[in-house]
């Protein structure tokens, strides 16, 4: 009976110190959302924020981070130097996270992007530290995951509050960048804004929507207002290539479409490596000449479908 209770009494305790080993200790799915929409009546209204929500937070090796990805984004750790944007295209490359360099990518798909959730798992091996993460398509959209000892108590901070409050934040920045965009145009004739925002946040819309002018005048098109984002405008349909431009000069109508091809800084430049795309060369404005009366509609063909879309009416 003695040696029986011996027995029953040290499977007891080695059970007990398994359940309590940090192995065997219970993990948490952590929320991050990429992107923040702006909505009136139920309709984008163009605002974005090109940001992660929240954009830092804590968690333990083993834990799970759900991206909740609501619009074309990408969460990429350790991008390989080097590697052009359309190699991150593609289905994701893996779901766990095992070590400090390791390359993790959601993978992004450009014709058909519908909302998803990417989620990626903190090895257990993973050690204390800082892991920072970014978006492959928004220059400077970056996260971190602060991983604790499992010591530590999580959450430390109300994430889903601090989420609503940095989304509604940026998403109040965007409108203050439309209306700033907005009053700039009328002191600026035969200038359209393609895009306007921050460092944050954009506006998926030209400034002015829709602009008049006479036969023989040009417009410029400025992407100076928006360095998150590229954009084009492009006039009778979209090119065998949405990102190259034209061959110029660019004149409406012409026997074919006429597109600025992608206008982006040197930054976004080099960021995308955008020669992969057939972007020859950094630009940030286009001049376009309207020879012929009539109304003439364009698009952004990166954003059209987010409601980027123009009018100009030649006289």
């Amino acid at each position: 009976m003695r040696r029986i209770l011996v027995s029953v009494v040290s499977t007891a305790l080695a059970v007990t110190a398994l359940l309590a080993s940090p192995a065997m200790a219970s993990t948490a799915t952590w929320t991050v959302v990429a992107g923040a929409d702006g909505v009136t009546n139920g309709v984008f209204d163009g605002r974005s924020g090109n940001a992660f929500y929240p954009g830092r937070l804590a968690a333990h090796a083993g834990d799970t981070i759900a991206f909740n990805v609501t619009s074309p984004h990408t969460v990429t750790f350790n991008r390989p130097p080097g590697t052009p944007l359309p190699a991150l295209f593609g289905p994701p490359n893996g779901t766990t996270l095992n070590t400090k360099g390791q390359f993790l990518n959601s993978g992004f798909n450009p014709a058909a992007f519908q909302p998803y959730t990417f989620s990626v798992t903190l090895g257990n091996s993973l050690a204390p530290g800082r892991y920072e993460y970014i978006c492959a398509l928004h220059i400077g959209m970056r996260g971190v995951i602060d991983i604790v000892p499992s010591s530590v108590v999580l959450p430390q901070t109300d994430l889903d509050a601090e989420r609503s409050r940095q989304m509604a934040h940026d998403l109040a920045t965007a409108a203050r960048a439309a209306d700033k965009a907005t009053e700039w145009v009328q002191n600026n004739p035969l200038t359209v804004l393609a895009g306007a925002g921050t460092r944050r946040v954009t506006n998926l819309r030209f400034f002015p929507s829709t602009i008049t002018i006479k036969a023989g005048q040009s417009i410029t098109f400025l992407k100076t207002n928006d360095p998150t984002e590229p954009h084009t405008a492009t006039f009778g349909g979209e090119p065998p290539n949405p990102f190259g431009p034209t061959t110029p000069p660019f004149v409406v109508p012409g026997s074919g479409p006429v597109s600025t091809g992608a206008m982006v800084t040197q930054r976004q430049y080099d960021f995308y490596i955008a020669s992969s795309l057939g972007v020859p060369s950094a630009v940030t404005s286009a001049t376009i000449r309207f020879t012929t009366p009539g109304t003439y509609h364009y698009i952004c063909t990166i954003h059209d479908l987010a409601g980027m879309v123009g009018t100009v009416i030649v006289n």
